[in-house]
């Protein structure tokens, strides 16, 4: 109950008013939950194909990536894509595509939300 509502708590935060823009990033929240036998092997696949995207894709932004402290095989992403079109074409991309069959069979539940960007502050 915790977990699922501090999830709601992130989603409302980005998601407050409609006020993104049609040419403005596109933001994806993903929560991946794998099975925890392959947590070691899962962990560098998904690193590499992030360190992958944003070397080679100009539209991939940025990538931020938690595991939850008591269920470390439960992952939640955050994207970033210069738009939905960048995002698009990153699910074909050669890198994305073998990760992708590389963790098939490691991958217990993905859920996808698209979300706004409200606010972004970087230190």
């Amino acid at each position: 109950m915790k977990n699922r509502l501090l999830w709601v708590m992130l989603l409302f935060c980005l998601m407050v008013g409609n006020i993104q823009a049609q040419d403005a990033p596109m933001v994806r929240l993903v929560k991946i939950v794998v099975t925890s036998s392959s947590l070691d092997t899962y962990t560098p696949l998904l690193k590499a194909q992030m360190n992958t995207a944003i070397a080679e894709e100009e539209g991939v932004l940025e990538y931020h990536v938690v595991t939850e402290k008591n269920q470390p095989n439960i992952f939640t992403l955050i994207e970033i894509y210069r738009d939905s079109s960048a995002y698009q074409a990153h699910l074909k991309t050669p890198h994305f595509l073998g990760y992708k069959t590389a963790t098939a069979n490691m991958v217990q539940s993905l859920t996808l939300l698209d979300a706004h960007l409200v606010a972004q502050v970087v230190k």
